[in-house]
């Protein structure tokens, strides 16, 4: 299973929920949990319905508290079990196991900090069942949690490390980003923080040892989305995200293709249209009809042939010590090359201390958008989205 969560500060803007669409349709999502959505529950079916998922629960805010929703999709089970405007309490029923959720959205002001630690302390008791917490808790578990700015009182970092303990919950490690949240960027006073993270019981991390969570950035917020994999997904099954070949647009037979998919009558919307069109696309790749296919795989085999030659050619079978006495024993190897901080004292300094702080500095909005324009028409922003030069090579043709 997979789950997203999400400080999405307002989907009253239109970019956000064009950002949000965009993100689940790259990584397609079981649940999604959403705070501060700034919208009213009757609001959250058409966000339902405009985000593909097929159920949904959500809480008003509070005076200046966040909008909480959870969303999901009709082969997973949530059972809601309690709800405030501070936290949705779901059990989630699965083949072998029940566990329970709790998408969290902790006191954002620092005089209730002590209202939050409670509150996760009372959630603990709740339910015996393996638990899952994740999200927003506006509180740090360390300094090095912090970067910049004005130092985190140490009463309030322990106060919700000690919540945690108390509850029983560990974090569950993240990949990518360290940090969730920043402010100051445009203004040259970057301060960051880790507010979002993810906590389990230990029962349930027993349940779900595979399990991954990593941070993606989605640049209409300040806080970076939560995406959980519960089961790292095998990608030996084949399965791999669509690219489409500048080269099969000089098949004659692509244009048949494209056009029969895109003017069949059961699609009726624009996104439908492109999935189909997609889909397709590589069946007609994969059926051997296209000619570029079949070279391709002619191809390959020679390559192939030719790469084991070489790498025969290229292996190492022994090697001779500064006695002059040949080593050909797979652990004597071993043994002799590993020592080799010689060798490294000989390799040149090519990087300076300021180049290596230029390149280990923050992003900028300009440097992301000068990037963005000097791509090449034959990449894509996101996964299984169609080349520039595709668009305008289809667009021309004679419809």
């Amino acid at each position: 299973m997979r789950l997203m969560c999400w400080n999405c500060q307002g989907l009253d803007n239109l970019r956000t929920v064009n950002a949000l669409k965009d993100f689940i349709t790259s990584y397609k999502p079981d649940m999604l949990f959403l705070m501060e959505i700034k919208s009213l529950s009757s609001c959250m079916e058409f966000f339902r319905s405009f985000f593909h998922f097929d159920g949904f629960f959500s809480v008003n805010r509070v005076g200046l508290g966040g909008d909480l929703s959870l969303m999901w999709l009709s082969h997973v089970s949530v059972i809601v079990c309690g709800y405030s405007s501070n936290f949705i309490n779901c059990n989630i029923p699965e083949k072998n196991v029940q566990w329970r959720f709790t998408g969290y959205y902790g006191f954002p002001k620092s005089n209730y900090r002590r209202h939050s630690w409670n509150l996760i302390r009372a959630l603990s008791h709740r339910s015996s069942l393996p638990w899952l917490c994740a999200e927003d808790f506006n509180d740090l578990c360390s300094r090095d949690e912090k970067e910049r700015g004005a130092p985190h009182p140490t009463y309030i970092i322990q106060g919700f490390r000690s919540a945690l303990e108390d509850s029983n919950l560990s974090q569950i490690p993240t990949v990518d980003s360290f940090y969730t949240w920043e402010k100051g960027r445009d203004s040259g006073n970057l301060v960051r923080e880790k507010l979002d993270r993810v906590v389990a019981t230990e029962d349930w991390a027993r349940r779900f040892p595979n399990v991954v969570c990593s941070e993606v950035f989605v640049p209409r917020s300040d806080h970076l989305p939560l995406v959980i994999d519960t089961v790292v997904k095998d990608r030996r099954d084949g399965s791999r995200r669509f690219r489409f070949d500048n080269a099969w647009l000089y098949d004659d037979n692509l244009k048949e293709v494209v056009r029969n998919a895109w003017c069949n009558p059961a699609q009726s919307n624009l996104l439908s249209k492109r999935d189909n069109m997609i889909s397709e696309i590589k069946t007609w790749e994969r059926s051997g009809i296209c000619s570029l296919h079949r070279k391709k795989l002619d191809l390959s085999n020679r390559l192939r042939t030719k790469t084991k030659g070489k790498r025969r050619m290229n292996r190492i079978d022994r090697l001779k010590d500064q006695s002059g006495t040949w080593l050909e024993d797979d652990l004597e190897v071993k043994n002799h090359v590993s020592n080799c901080e010689h060798v490294l004292k000989l390799v040149p300094q090519l990087v300076s201390i300021i180049d290596n702080e230029f390149l280990c500095a923050p992003f900028t909005n300009e440097e992301f958008r000068r990037a963005l324009f000097q791509m090449h028409p034959d990449k894509s922003t996101r996964s299984e989205r169609l080349e520039p030069f595709f668009l305008s090579e289809i667009l021309a043709f004679d419809w």
